[in-house]
């Protein structure tokens, strides 16, 4: 009885192996819940984007009469959920998760279309601009106020491009440490084959000792039995 326990005393300690594997499925774990916010964040940017384009088709099918700086609130409303001020989805704290990087690709995208319309518009602005510069002195006020809404758009679209960089960039930036981490991941899924090869080579080297040993313990009583 006494052989078994010496033999237990040489194989190797599990412990670290089974934190490793433990760190691992805590992992996976916690990449699965994030799942619930990619898509809301998915679905609460598509909704985002469908309210700008109609807000920007209404404002477009208005009097002319109207007030540009009426669309200004929203325009500061919408850049400060982008940069994170008054963000009504959930908060992602690594710029690394997988969330956040479908927020900002989320983020580009909608930028891309805003700007797009937003430089639609400005052409077609200006085009009615250069028209009625034509026409006689009776649409002056008219060219005054195409004016004015002609530099609010130029800044809208300006403030828009500057916006869309630094998403691009945030964007690059987390792509860069997720491959970085993915390398990592990789690393140490090559040191667990190793480690559980090296556990394998032992147990089974544990194995034959302790074969070994009770073969010689059954000789050694099959040659006391026979001296009796």
């Amino acid at each position: 009885m006494t052989t078994p326990a010496s033999g237990s005393s040489k194989a190797p300690p599990r412990d670290p192996l089974e934190q490793y594997l433990r760190s691992l499925e805590l992992r996976d774990r916690r990449e699965k819940k994030h799942e619930k916010y990619i898509n809301i964040i998915t679905d609460y940017a598509d909704k985002a984007a469908a309210k700008e384009n109609e807000r920007r088709l209404a404002e477009r099918d208005a009097p002319a009469t109207t007030t540009p700086a009426a669309t200004t609130p929203d325009t500061k409303a919408r850049s400060n959920w982008r940069y994170g001020k008054s963000s009504p989805g959930p908060s992602v704290a690594s710029p690394a998760d997988p969330a956040h990087i479908t927020q900002l690709r989320a983020d580009l995208a909608s930028s891309n279309k805003i700007r797009s319309e937003q430089q639609i518009e400005l052409k077609a602005v200006e085009e009615e601009r250069n028209m009625l510069r034509t026409t006689t002195t009776t649409q002056a006020r008219r060219i005054e106020e195409l004016e004015k809404k002609t530099k609010i758009l130029e800044r809208r679209v300006k403030d828009t491009t500057e916006e869309l960089k630094g998403q691009r960039q945030l964007a690059e930036q987390a792509q860069d440490e997720m491959m970085v981490m993915q390398m990592e991941v990789n690393a140490k899924d090559k040191d667990l084959k190793k480690a559980e090869a090296d556990v394998q080579m032992l147990t089974s080297r544990w194995m034959q000792e302790k074969g070994e040993d009770a073969r010689k313990m059954n000789e050694a009583v099959e040659k006391a039995q026979k001296k009796r």
